[in-house]
């Protein structure tokens, strides 16, 4: 896990508790980088060890649950400047350094006060949380049967980038205290941009604070009508939509 150190008073703390998880009794300690805007979070596929799609997303957190576990995608990335097409320039490199042939990938970067990169995975799979769905919707290209033709040998020649048309997001329904599912709470104002819905829990069901995506309580497919307000809702995403827990 990851421990965020404010004052040195904690360091003690901090340092014997990651010393517990280690096998090695070796730790390590990073400087924090100030994050400049959402974490990237999205996915790309490659073939003949080149990124030939990729389409970047930006990641929802609720802190009330998690800081660092996502509860929602949307795309497209709010950029800034060139640094989607630097990261993208760099992901491809390291794919071609690697020799990896066919397949789709999942990839997080951040970005600092200073716009420089730091990649913090690419995953030689698609991405959880409704990613490839939510890219089909917003650019037609449907990374999951890529994935599966991919890996049984079909050309993948035919697929190329596709910029994101329209608004789309992912969310997760989840809750932020343990207890028993009742309902679900969705507000009026949502209820036009939910385009797909899947409820994973029924009353009477135990659920978990949201500590990771094994407690997902449900799933949300939405589509808005411009960049900022997908992204306003989506940060205030939980007095929209949340479970009734008792």
């Amino acid at each position: 896990g990851v421990n965020k150190i404010e004052l040195m008073s904690e360091f003690e703390v901090n340092f014997n508790l990651a010393k517990q998880f280690s096998f090695s009794g070796n730790i390590i300690i990073e400087e924090l980088i100030q994050k400049k805007g959402y974490q990237m979070d999205g996915d790309g596929f490659v073939w003949q060890g080149k990124l030939v799609f990729s389409c970047f997303g930006n990641q929802h957190n609720n802190v009330n649950a998690h800081p660092f576990v996502p509860v929602g995608i949307s795309f497209p990335y709010h950029d800034t400047g060139t640094v989607s097409h630097r990261a993208a320039k760099q992901v491809d490199d390291i794919l071609t350094r690697l020799d990896m042939r066919v397949g789709g990938v999942n990839l997080e970067y951040i970005v600092d006060q200073n716009d420089q990169i730091y990649l913090l995975e690419i995953g030689p799979r698609s991405g959880g949380n409704l990613i490839p769905e939510v890219i089909k919707h917003a650019t037609q290209i449907d990374l999951i049967a890529s994935c599966v033709e991919g890996a049984l040998g079909k050309d993948g020649s035919d697929i190329q980038h596709r910029h994101t048309e329209g608004f789309f997001a992912s969310y997760i329904l989840h809750a932020v205290k343990d207890g028993h599912y009742k309902d679900t709470f969705i507000d009026e104002k949502i209820r036009p941009h939910i385009i797909e819905h899947k409820l994973l829990v029924k009353p009477g069901d135990g659920v978990h604070k949201f500590t990771g995506s094994n407690h997902t309580l449900g799933t949300f497919i939405l589509k808005f009508d411009s960049l900022n307000e997908m992204l306003n809702k989506m940060d205030s995403m939980d007095a929209y939509i949340y479970p009734i827990i008792d």
